[in-house]
């Protein structure tokens, strides 16, 4: 691989089959409706243009949650050797201090949500340098639950070994979860 992301980790983390059509096979995956709303959801955080009443809603109680942080940097692409690899990620705003990250949730956030998250989390600090704050915004109730994680020199060796999982897998076996509903390629995987 010439390059390494969160998402990409994740995905081989999650089902290799999938990480194969994605990242092998070059396949475009099938854009599902909670993908299409996230990203209508981050397109209009710096800029509101959306005429969705609950994607408005959301983005004025996250503008609310972070109006007292100085954004230097929205959407902010860090591409990074460390470690004999290249990263790339994209922040979702950045301060002098921390980077931000945003997130769109039916419910509360409990730790499983954290520990879901932590590729990015550790990824992205190792990058940057700087600490991570989640903000999760509640569809329902634009309720703001504020996370901040602490960098973990574990995980990033967890990272580091799934890229040496990822460099010697030779098999991409189909893995069976609750996730496979979510996935961009599950007609394919169904065939």
């Amino acid at each position: 691989m010439e390059y390494y992301s969160a998402s990409m980790l994740k995905l081989f983390n999650d089902c290799k089959f999938a990480f194969k059509c994605r990242y092998i096979d070059k396949i475009e995956g099938e854009k599902n409706k909670y993908l299409i709303f996230g990203t209508e959801f981050h397109d209009n955080i710096k800029d509101l243009t959306s005429t969705d009443e609950n994607i408005i809603n959301m983005v004025k109680s996250l503008r609310n949650a972070i109006k007292d942080r100085k954004i230097i940097e929205y959407e902010k692409k860090y591409f990074v050797l460390i470690d004999g690899y290249n990263f790339i990620g994209y922040v979702d705003a950045e301060c002098k201090d921390h980077v931000l990250e945003f997130k769109s949730s039916n419910r509360k956030w409990y730790e499983r949500d954290v520990l879901n998250n932590i590729i990015q989390s550790t990824m992205y600090q190792k990058m940057t340098g700087k600490k991570l704050e989640y903000y999760v915004v509640n569809k329902k109730t634009f309720w703001i639950q504020k996370i901040t994680l602490e960098y973990n020199k574990k995980n990033w060796e967890k990272i580091l070994n799934t890229i040496d999982r990822i460099n010697t897998t030779k098999k991409y076996n189909k893995t069976n979860s609750y996730k496979c509903m979510y996935c961009s390629y599950k007609k394919i995987c169904q065939k």
